[in-house]
């Protein structure tokens, strides 16, 4: 509204960014991020680099999130029944929050499942792969032995398939095994923090060691500084600027997370933090 994106072309680039982060519908603004750019390497003489593809996210309940790069869908601590549920719950595919093996189909997938406790651990992604050509599993301890499955149970675990790079730090909490990821994918970094509780600084210094950026972060919107999970969130936020930041664990009181994304704005973090509504809520976030 009122933004031409000839005008100071970075602050232009920078400001229609951040609104397509907000709006990832709006062509409006797409195309004209898309004419900044064009007018940028045309007036300063170094063209941009062809960039990544976009991430695409969507909210499955809870804990649960599904992110897609390129033909890459990865699946995270996936619950069928957490959340609130999609106002079209028969819309299908990924858009009411349920997946099924035929939303699957011509994907490569990776699932990945934190720790056992139900909330973040549904059985039902098992039946997914008779039906899928190309599905990958993690565990975050033993939970079987499938040789194609993968299961961390040592700290610090690690695997690479497919050009994936999996890291893991190891937690244990209400008598189970867990862990919290960092995934490597198309030049991205993705951490899903599970319910991952320990002595946190020396497992996010060696995730430094790896990278010192997120490009996503999904994990426990605690704003109450009494709490552990609050000054891991910060330790996040403070030590590798993720572009953006999902508060979950909300079950089905995800209008919780607006507190978070207001008390953490109050504190001077410029993370973009969006606050999911309903099973199959999406955002496509551009590099």
């Amino acid at each position: 509204h009122g933004l031409h994106s000839h005008d100071a072309p970075d602050e232009a680039i920078a400001l229609l960014e951040f609104c397509l982060e907000l709006y990832p519908d709006s062509a409006a603004a797409r195309e004209a991020l898309e004419e900044a750019h064009a007018y940028k390497d045309m007036h300063d003489g170094s063209p941009r680099e062809a960039s990544a593809e976009p991430l695409t996210v969507w909210y499955l309940g809870h804990s649960g999130f599904a992110v897609r790069v390129g033909e890459k869908l990865l699946v995270f601590d996936y619950w069928s029944s957490g959340g609130t549920p999609s106002s079209d719950p028969e819309a299908g595919g990924l858009t009411d929050g349920i997946i099924e093996a035929a939303d699957l189909e011509g994907l490569e997938v990776y699932v990945f499942v934190s720790h056992s406790h139900s909330d973040h651990y549904d059985p039902t992604i098992l039946e997914w792969e008779s039906d899928v050509d190309n599905i990958t599993y993690f565990f975050g301890w033993d939970a079987g032995d499938n040789p194609e499955h993968h299961y961390f149970v040592e700290p610090r675990a690690t695997a690479e398939v497919d050009g994936i790079e999996v890291y893991t730090i190891y937690s244990h909490h209400s008598g189970v095994a867990e862990v919290a990821y960092l995934v490597h994918v198309d030049d991205r970094w993705i951490y899903h923090n599970g319910d991952y509780l320990q002595d946190y600084i020396p497992d996010f210094q060696y995730l430094e060691s790896l990278t010192d950026h997120l490009d996503l972060v999904f994990t426990g919107g605690s704003h109450d500084e009494r709490w552990q999970y609050t000054h891991q969130v910060q330790y996040l936020l403070e030590h590798f600027h993720p572009e953006v930041l999902f508060p979950m664990h909300y079950g089905d009181e995800e209008e919780k997370g607006d507190e978070f994304a207001r008390v953490m704005k109050e504190r001077g973090y410029e993370t973009v933090i969006p606050v999911p509504r309903a099973r199959g809520d999406r955002w496509v976030i551009e590099r």
